[in-house]
């Protein structure tokens, strides 16, 4: 029997991979799962268990990431007991049991770009609990062959104790992929779709430079951002903001776009590159190392701290759409899972 934890998962992308995971891992007959922990708020608390009596929640009082501090170290076994355990939320717990932990978390690497002086702090502090902490993981689970050489080369001794198993997208995109629906076709300016919360690291200031200088105006008609007004206030046209979209959103925005724009300059995994791909949907991404290990060649590069590479690359896509070009992404796809069966059955395997 194994406990699963995942009462720090509050992330939208994360808390959607965990929601497809989930029931999988309670379905899987070779092992029983005992308790499974949910945070207080986000979409992963409202899930609901095939057991009535296995899921409990964790009320954080304290802001998330002292809480998450007492809670990793000084009251982890009072809280969870000594079982075995799969924890889905980065940092290993001191506790007795077995413990196989899934890592999300990009900035556990040194050096991991991010813009923000109050971030920075912060993940110092996560990284020197991380390390302190990894003497009680007995496995690590990450998403893609990137993220296990970042992490061997900080933290040398996890060298044997890495499985990579790659994800699927969320499961409402393996239900969109049933229905058939085609995109709409080209034309002849872009719309492009950036899925993203407003963290600085998401990069949002290279398309206001890029594109509202009146650049590009003859080939793009709209960059839709799923920010807030409030959040981002100084993008504008072409860029639109919507909002966060739950899944219909999500799924009428891909089925409008002509290609997925992403120049975040950090992921540990990339979701919406994922998602693009199994959907069908041309990319046009920052040329980093995440980007590369999932989308091989077929994507379209540019430097994501130049705006002339990003004009060019967005240039490249409209010419190759004026010509009928037609993404293909079968080789790529073939290093995924076909499912969230395949996943589970990893994990636990694991």
């Amino acid at each position: 029997m194994i406990d699963i934890i995942a009462a720090n998962v509050t992330g939208l992308g994360a808390s959607q991979l965990v929601l497809s995971l989930l029931p999988k891992l309670e379905q899987f007959g070779a092992t029983k799962i005992g308790v499974i922990w949910l945070p207080d708020r986000g979409l992963l608390s409202e899930y609901s268990s095939t057991s009535h009596n296995r899921t409990k929640i964790y009320r954080r009082s304290l802001p998330n990431f002292l809480s998450r501090f007492l809670e990793s170290n000084l009251i982890a076994g009072q809280v969870y007991g000594g079982s075995d355990s799969l924890i889905l939320g980065d940092i290993p717990l001191r506790k007795k049991g077995r413990q196989t932990v899934f890592i999300q978390n990009t900035f556990l690497i040194p050096g991991t770009p991010d813009l923000s002086a109050t971030n920075y702090f912060r993940n110092k502090l996560l990284r020197a609990n991380f390390r302190k902490n990894l003497k009680y993981a007995d496995q690590i689970i990450v998403q893609t062959e990137v993220m296990a050489d970042n992490l061997v080369r900080h933290y040398p001794q996890l060298s044997d104790r890495i499985s990579i198993v790659r994800q699927p997208p969320p499961a409402w995109v393996m239900a969109e992929l049933s229905a058939g629906e085609d995109f709409q076709s080209f034309s002849g300016k872009l719309k492009l779709f950036y899925p993203s919360a407003g963290y600085s690291h998401k990069n949002h200031i290279l398309l206001q430079h890029a594109l509202q200088s009146g650049e590009c105006q003859d080939i793009v008609d709209e960059i839709v951002v799923t920010l807030s007004r409030e959040e981002y206030q100084n993008l504008s046209s072409p860029i639109r903001t919507v909002g966060r979209l739950n899944d219909e959103g999500m799924i009428k925005a891909y089925r409008q776009a002509d290609a997925l724009l992403f120049p975040s300059l950090t992921e540990s995994y990339g979701l919406p590159l994922v998602e693009a791909m199994f959907l069908g949907l041309p990319i046009v991404c920052a040329d980093l190392p995440y980007a590369r290990t999932l989308c091989g060649d077929e994507a379209i590069y540019f430097d994501p701290r130049s705006t002339g590479s990003l004009r060019e690359a967005l240039r490249v896509l409209h010419d190759r759409l004026s010509d009928g070009w037609q993404v293909d992404w079968s080789d790529a796809l073939k290093l995924f899972p076909k499912d969230w069966d395949e996943v589970a059955a990893a994990m636990l395997r694991v």
